[in-house]
């Protein structure tokens, strides 16, 4: 059996999820956004992946980086899986523009 993937790998999925994230989002607008099924698709999985990641870290990892969102990166995880048709692309946009790359600065010093 293969060995889970350890509280670091977690961050490292995450990382390159955010990255792929902000490079589909860069120099497009909302409309880009709200218009273009593929980018629109490709972002809502990575922000999935980044959700799952996190809910995946142990307790402990994540108490010692208290600092980091992690109820709200989680919770949006459950809304595009488990809401999809509930998401709201103007929020989903506004964590791409305005908490994502806060949360890769966090991540790098992390990884």
């Amino acid at each position: 059996m293969r060995e889970k993937p350890r509280d670091i790998e977690r961050m490292q999925h995450m990382f390159e999820a955010v990255n792929d994230i902000l490079e589909f989002a860069a120099g497009k607008s909302f409309d880009d956004f709200k218009s273009n099924k593929m980018m629109k698709h490709a972002i809502f999985r990575d922000l999935a992946v980044v959700g799952e990641a996190a809910n995946l870290l142990t307790k402990e990892y994540r108490a010692a980086h208290s600092d980091i969102a992690w109820n709200e990166i989680i919770g949006m995880r459950h809304v595009l899986v488990h809401g999809y048709y509930e998401a709201d692309e103007t929020i989903v946009w506004q964590t791409i523009i305005d908490d994502l790359p806060k949360l890769r600065a966090e991540l790098v010093k992390l990884v």
